[in-house]
């Protein structure tokens, strides 16, 4: 049996497809973890030669194979809404002032991975500010699955047989 979690798109994610181990937050935050360290380039979407902080959001869960939008103001309204800090989870993304110009990746404790302006490389710091917004990417959907080959397609099909949005 597969476990399923699923992005904004349709169909079997990387990191969704589980057996021994799940996606979680923590999953998120291993794979930022691994760009810390990489410097700060405005437009940077690519760790070889720089990220900035919406291109690192945007490089990890694409790594764990979700689709995110590419600049910082979509991604403050992309997932789903999480009230407030107090019930951040690690791996949720958090997005500051109005409009928009700064995410990170929330680690827990009040710390979160970010890669913040011109001349800091991407690093662990404290949640500065309160957030404007919070999101959060994963969601563990908990229909249990049959496996199936790989490239088959994998939409979620209501009971009359018309795809459906699973978000």
């Amino acid at each position: 049996m597969i476990v399923f979690s699923w992005g904004t798109t349709y169909g079997m994610k990387p990191c969704g497809r589980v057996s021994s181990t799940r996606c979680s937050g923590e999953a998120v935050v291993a794979e930022a973890r691994k760009y810390l360290g990489v410097p700060y380039v405005w437009g940077g979407t690519d760790p070889a030669t720089g990220l900035d902080c919406s291109g690192l959001i945007q490089h990890v869960y694409a790594n764990l194979g979700y689709d995110v939008p590419r600049v910082s103001q979509d991604q403050a309204t992309a997932g789903r809404p999480v009230a407030g800090l107090d019930q951040a989870q690690p791996g949720d993304i958090l997005a500051f002032g109005s409009p928009v110009h700064h995410v990170g990746i929330y680690l827990g404790n009040n710390q979160m991975i970010e890669a913040p302006r011109p001349g800091l490389d991407v690093r662990v710091g404290p949640v500065y500010e309160t957030p404007t917004a919070i999101r959060r990417r994963l969601r563990h959907v908990r229909h249990v699955l049959p496996l199936a080959h790989e490239g088959a397609d994998l939409r979620h099909h209501g009971s009359s047989g018309e795809s459906q949005t699973v978000a």
